[in-house]
């Protein structure tokens, strides 16, 4: 069981405003700093730490929040970017993904894949996992709350201003649709973790 526990490695999917990561126990075990695996997923350190997290709960009468302690107590790695139409169209072109991947005309395929759901995204774990020999999986929110704001504390003003943010975009631009960026093209956060809060 510890071998397995030690060999696993986390895939999160960008799926809504999820940003996609990757995270390997074994990297830890046998020392790397960074690592390019399959399809070329750069991943970045993660440390153990403890931090709040806030939740956004909508109901009928507006937005409640929830917070609540969260330890991270064991280190990981999370890839740098999310997961792009040519590594998406690989798993696709290989039988593991069930469609291709969503291009439209001003995307190139290093932008990030969209349209996919958590089966899709789960279906695409599996389908890494078997290339690789590694276990992947998504992250659990936690997770990938802590990687995306490196290790801040997620506050009831961090949500509203991630909401407002989007807000005034769709007002400007009259649209609800934002174009996608390659990935990298929205920076990275402390952590060197890429397009945490965009592109998708």
């Amino acid at each position: 069981e510890s071998r397995v526990r030690y060999r696993s490695i986390i895939l999160g999917f960008s799926i809504g405003l999820v940003a996609l990561g990757l995270v390997s126990w074994g990297i830890i075990k046998n020392g790397h700093n960074a690592a390019k695996v399959f399809l070329g997923l750069e991943m970045t350190k993660v440390r153990i730490g403890d931090y709040n997290l806030t939740i956004l709960v909508p109901n009928y009468l507006g937005r409640k929040y929830y917070t609540k302690p969260v330890s991270i107590k064991q280190a990981f790695y999370i890839s740098r970017y999310e997961i792009t139409i040519a590594q998406w169209n690989r798993c696709f072109q290989d039988g593991g993904c069930s469609h291709k991947a969503k291009q439209r005309r001003y995307q190139t395929d290093s932008h990030p894949v969209t349209r996919v759901s958590w089966i899709d995204a789960y279906n695409f774990t599996n389908w890494l996992s078997e290339k690789t020999g590694n276990v992947y999986r998504l992250p659990t929110e936690e997770e990938w709350a802590y990687a995306a704001f490196a290790g801040k504390d997620v506050t009831k003003d961090t949500i509203d201003t991630l909401i407002d943010e989007r807000q005034a975009i769709r007002t400007a631009t009259f649209s609800r649709f934002r174009k996608t960026r390659e990935i990298g093209g929205y920076g990275t956060n402390p952590w060197s973790i890429s397009d945490m809060t965009g592109s998708v």
